[in-house]
């Protein structure tokens, strides 16, 4: 891993040393080092925002890794990795405010105390503001970019041979070229002297790898020539970086030397030049994924969308093939695999296929079983594309067509449908009066997935073989897609159902306390609505009595009602509902509801619980699920306990990171060598436990996007402790 990541970068083409790094993941996975398994996921995200990898697939990788730190609970990996994270999310157009990392799963300012507040953070701090530096920069924000550059310049001597320091020299050098040009006259000269001291680190690594580094110092030194007035210079150089950064593959620094070189061009009044630089600019933006920069240019350059085709079908068919190239095809890939929801998704897949295709009408038709179903339906009207959802067997369009395609596995394009062929004699052809027909399998490891069908009856010969190559890209796109969203819905109804069980399973074992619950105000209300009756009968009428018992008959019965009414909703099959909630207040009310359990088994409840926390958004009934399962398998794991107290721990707090934590832990009998396996489903210490619990408990934990871990509660037994997110705007 060290090699691959901080050893082979500075001597050869930093994807050389990609399979070593995925290779170290491996090893250090299967041997149990997950230390260095969680590195080798940081260190390949950064091997992949260093090379310009799709930025869509670099926020996979990313996206993956966070999930095997959290699960391994590598704090340190967790907070690399949410850094990059930030950086690939803003890039991508995924944050509300391009260059700022601010959205509803990062707040940068928390962030920032979080990494200064323990000195153990320094790499990853330096690693933060090098992002922020690069982030702020592509928005323009220079001040706020040089601001970030000076934070992370003492902590640089934490990571000297990482590639960010790469990544460091030349957004900094970009940053001092930039202030210099609104600088005042006598301060350009310190501006000045830290560019050229950049660029000497870039051309030393240039002279030991030109393939990383040589489009990099090229670019830094066109600024350095622009600034001192030597534009041929200049010129050269940055046709140097742009050529050097496309033939080794770096899009993204191809892109900003494009942009730079544009504004080098305008500010000369050379408009024509800079419009010819900035155009390619945005498309090396946009083959990289950067939807957040291609915005902002189109936003500070209008003139760059005013060569976009329209979205209508006649227009795109009347788009020269030479339009339809590399962006076209990733950006209609990206935006299929970038959906979350199944209806979404859907909509997305139809809207693009008939924008991109030139098509009229589009169906979509899935597998159900044997079975084929028509999902969706697209047609345009204008510059307009109507989706609706419909659910029905395959009618209105050519059946022989669509049969033909799903037993074969092929695609079918019929140039001019009402031209003599094998196919025009179908019925929904000759009546229809078809003119281009394509019909596009969905297949998904070599599983037909479903079947996308489209027409134009406008004019033949509609769908070119440009056109039918983006349309098979987006079509293996789409069956992945629609295949990762349908498992997604079952594992998730099936989870909900599995959840329900759980619950329904625990009511039964707590039905001694709730009964108890429940009959406490119960018997109260019985106490004083006889002490009335007995006050009437012997016509005692004292008002100030006969108020207050009335009174606590209300308070009594309201009681009882609040206790069914929180049973009925633990119980019943119904969505999620999360709302900002007080966990303190979750723990009491599902520690009175175990109240009886807790006094049967002899166990002690003790509370430690920080008062005045953040709230949490989170859905009560599964918050109160998660605790009374962990509060019961405490119980449990205490029937044994013979020689000390029986206690029952419960402790609120925040953690390092910000987040609400709270522990249960036991004086039980502990969890051994089982303490690994007890999350694995179906596995169980009890003699009539279904090995449910905890499994679902995570899951319900890891959905509000927090972490449920097991640990040794010393002297004895086990603490079984979760985090939850602060709610957005809940002081901390």
């Amino acid at each position: 891993m060290v090699f691959g990541s901080h050893v082979v970068p500075w001597t050869k083409h930093v994807q050389a040393g990609r399979d070593l790094i995925r290779q170290a993941f491996e090893v250090a996975n299967k041997m149990g080092d997950l230390c260095f398994a969680a590195y080798s996921r940081v260190n390949l995200n950064t091997n992949l925002l260093t090379a310009g990898d799709p930025l869509v697939e670099v926020q996979r990788e990313a996206e993956n890794g966070l999930g095997f730190a959290q699960k391994t609970r590598f704090g340190i990996a967790i907070d690399f990795i949410t850094l990059q994270l930030g950086f690939i999310r803003t890039l991508r157009g995924l944050t509300p405010k391009f260059g700022c990392f601010d959205d509803g799963q990062f707040d940068e300012l928390r962030f920032e105390r979080h990494l200064a507040s323990n000195p153990g953070l320094a790499q990853p701090e330096c690693f933060y503001w090098i992002r922020k530096l690069q982030a702020r920069f592509l928005a323009g924000d220079y001040a706020s970019a040089l601001d970030a550059s000076l934070k992370a310049e003492p902590l640089l001597l934490t990571a000297p041979s990482n590639l960010e320091m790469a990544e460091y020299h030349l957004y900094r050098a970009l940053c001092h070229a930039a202030s210099w040009d609104s600088e005042l006259p006598d301060r350009r000269l310190q501006h000045f002297e830290a560019l050229k001291a950049h660029h000497r680190q870039l051309e030393i690594w240039a002279e030991n790898c030109s393939e990383n580094y040589e489009n990099r110092a090229a670019l830094v030194g066109a600024e350095i020539a622009r600034i001192e007035g030597r534009a041929l210079d200049a010129e050269r150089l940055y046709e140097q970086a742009i050529r050097s950064a496309h033939a080794n593959g770096f899009v993204h620094n191809e892109a900003l030397a494009n942009e730079l070189a544009a504004r080098f061009y305008a500010a000369r009044g050379f408009e024509k030049i800079a419009y010819v630089y900035l155009r390619d600019a945005r498309y090396g933006y946009l083959r990289w994924g950067a939807t957040g920069k291609v915005r902002q240019l189109d936003e500070l350059y209008p003139r760059l969308q005013e060569e976009k085709p329209l979205a209508g079908p006649m227009s795109t068919i009347e788009t020269p093939v030479e339009h339809l190239d590399l962006s076209t095809v990733i950006r209609v890939s990206q935006a299929v695999s970038g959906e979350m929801v199944l209806e979404k998704l859907i909509d997305t897949l139809m809207r693009t296929a008939l924008e991109h295709a030139g098509a009229e009408r589009g169906l979509l038709i899935l597998m159900r079983g044997d079975e084929q179903r028509i999902e969706a339906e697209a047609i345009t009207n204008g510059d307009t594309v109507t989706v609706r959802r419909r659910e029905a067997a395959v009618s209105a369009l050519p059946e022989s067509i669509v049969h033909f395609v799903a037993r074969t596995q092929e695609c079918v394009i019929l140039a001019d449908a009402a031209a003599h062929n094998l196919l025009s004699a179908d019925t929904y052809i000759r009546e229809r009066h078809a003119r281009s027909v394509l019909c596009l399998p969905l297949i998904n490891q070599a599983k037909l997935v479903g079947v996308l069908y489209l027409e134009n009856n406008l004019a033949p010969h509609v769908f070119t073989p440009t056109r039918i190559a983006a349309l098979k890209l987006l079509a293996s796109q789409a069956a992945i897609s629609l295949d990762w969203k349908e498992a997604q819905q079952a594992l998730q109804m099936t989870q909900g159902e599995l959840a329900r069980v759980s619950r329904l399973t625990t009511m039964g074992e707590l039905a001694a306390s709730i009964a108890h619950e429940v009959n406490q105000p119960l018997t109260a209300v019985n106490n004083n609505s006889n002490a009335c009756l007995r006050l009437l009968a012997n016509q005692n009428l004292q008002p100030d009595v006969l108020r207050r018992a009335l009174e606590e008959i209300v308070a009594d019965s309201t009681r009882a009602s609040a206790v069914l009414a929180r049973i009925r909703a633990f119980i019943k099959k119904a969505p999620a509902e999360r709302n900002e909630l007080d966990i303190n207040e979750v723990i009491q009310e599902v520690l009175a509801l175990a109240g009886h359990e807790l006094d049967e088994n002899r166990v002690m409840p003790e509370h430690q619980m920080t008062k005045a926390l953040p709230l949490v958004l989170a859905d009560r009934v599964q918050l109160q699920q998660v605790l009374l399962n962990l509060i019961m398998n405490g119980i449990e794991a205490m029937t044994a306990v013979t020689d000390r107290p029986r206690l029952l721990c419960v402790q609120t707090r925040i953690d390092e990171s910000g987040d609400v934590l709270v522990a249960v832990g036991d004086s039980g009998t502990g969890l051994g060598l089982e303490a690994d396996r007890v999350f694995t489903p179906f596995f169980t210490t009890k003699g009539n436990g279904m090995g449910m619990g905890l499994p679902i408990s995570r899951s319900l934990i890891e959905a509000h996007g927090g972490r449920l871990w097991a640990a040794p509660n010393y002297p004895h037994g086990a603490v079984f402790s979760f985090t939850l997110p602060v709610a957005a705007g809940s002081p901390s």
